[in-house]
């Protein structure tokens, strides 16, 4: 009996034992248990924290993305406002292309212009001095002469009083004619006045538009730079912030945005440099257009001081009262019939353009006109050696002129 007792205290005893041992082990597992809870909570408050933020980067680099697309925005339009200066310009070019061909046919039609008129008036001047020393007198007389005066401006009184003469008829076709081709070729002169003042507005009209683009040009340019310096500063926070932090999905767009800018900035730099290629172009262009014009301006008054300004002797009074008709008729009286109505008046003639003479190169044809008339009092008009001395006044006076 007694033994059973003992056997069984033991065994009450080893679960006893059993029991104190389990509640240490199981008090120690609560224990950490209860560490670990501690410490998934200090996590989860961490993670908490960190997740605040990210939600504060993330907004700001929303923010920050925003600001980056109106960017992007206001550049895009800026480089549509380059796009369209660089299609003004081509056409100003084109347009200064055109005007130099222009220009190039007005100073070659000036050209053959003054060329036709000088030989127009050689051919003019000699036609009508050969008539003048080939005339034949029916008479031939011994004329006393006075002291003449040669009116070559033909605007003396005495022009309206003078005996009439009778003239070829084709002497007088021939004047017809001449009074014609003067009349046409004034028109052409008044018609080609014009053409430099027209070609001077279109001048004007390029260099205010160029002057406009340049303005323009200045502009853009300028907040193109303000625009260069605001991207580089973002381009320098996001490089900065990409270093420390690492790279999720957020941050994926704005470096592919910034590296679009970074495009853009690179075609930028590349328009700028070809738009100041073709500013040097068009201020070198804007330079011969101006030559250019001066040339035919001055080439333009030439030709109005030695054609506009030439009378029209065929025209005057003078002449209608001078000149008949007369049927297959040569001059009737001869030289003493041309002497006594007035040499002044037949030099006008017969040598139309001699008011766009100087004072000095009138008075010496003056003096020759009359060595001829004192030489002819001496001898028959028939006498070749009187004639040969006529047409060599006559050609010294075309020299002169």
């Amino acid at each position: 009996m007694i033994l059973t007792c003992k056997a069984h205290a033991r065994q009450e005893e080893s679960k006893l034992n059993l029991a104190l041992s389990e509640m240490k082990s199981s008090k120690e597992l609560c224990y950490q248990l209860l560490k670990k809870r501690d410490d998934n909570g200090r996590e989860f408050l961490d993670i908490l924290n960190s997740n605040r933020k990210l939600k504060c980067e993330t907004a700001q680099l929303h923010t920050k993305h925003t600001e980056a697309i109106e960017a992007r925005d206001r550049l895009q339009f800026v480089v549509d406002g380059f796009s369209q200066c660089s299609s003004e310009y081509e056409q100003t070019l084109h347009d200064k292309a055109l005007l130099e061909h222009q220009l190039h046919e007005a100073n070659n039609q000036i050209s053959q212009l003054e060329t036709l008129n000088l030989n127009i008036t050689a051919s003019l001047n000699n036609s009508l001095s050969s008539e003048l020393v080939s005339a034949r007198a029916s008479q031939s007389q011994h004329i006393d002469l006075n002291p003449v005066t040669i009116d070559l401006t033909c605007e003396s009184d005495s022009c309206h009083s003078i005996k009439t003469l009778c003239c070829s008829n084709k002497k007088l076709k021939k004047y017809i004619r001449i009074n014609k081709f003067i009349t046409k070729t004034n028109r052409l002169n008044r018609k080609h006045e014009i053409d430099p003042q027209n070609l001077q507005l279109e001048l004007d009209h390029l260099s205010a538009k160029l002057h406009t683009m340049t303005n323009k040009y200045s502009a853009s340019e300028k907040h193109m730079r303000e625009y260069m310096l605001a991207m580089d500063e973002l381009v320098r926070s996001q490089s900065q912030e990409n270093q420390c932090e690492k790279c999720d999905s957020s941050n994926v767009l704005p470096a592919c945005t910034f590296g679009r800018y970074v495009d853009i900035f690179d075609k930028y730099k590349q328009s700028q440099q070809q738009l100041s290629e073709r500013l040097l172009e068009a201020s070198e262009l804007m330079d011969m257009v101006k030559y250019n014009a001066e040339r035919y301006e001055s080439l333009a008054n030439d030709l109005q001081c030695s054609c506009v300004n030439q009378p029209q002797p065929p025209e005057t009074s003078l002449h209608r009262q001078q000149f008949r008709f007369n049927k297959g008729g040569d001059v009737v009286n001869g030289v003493d019939t041309l002497l006594k109505s007035n040499i002044g008046k037949i030099i006008v003639c017969a040598f139309p353009y001699s008011n766009t003479l100087s004072s000095s190169k009138n008075k010496y044809i003056a003096n020759n006109i009359k060595t001829v008339i004192s030489n002819i009092t001496d001898s028959s008009f028939s006498d070749k050696s009187v004639l040969s001395r006529v047409s060599n006044s006559t050609e010294t006076h075309l020299d002169l002129n």
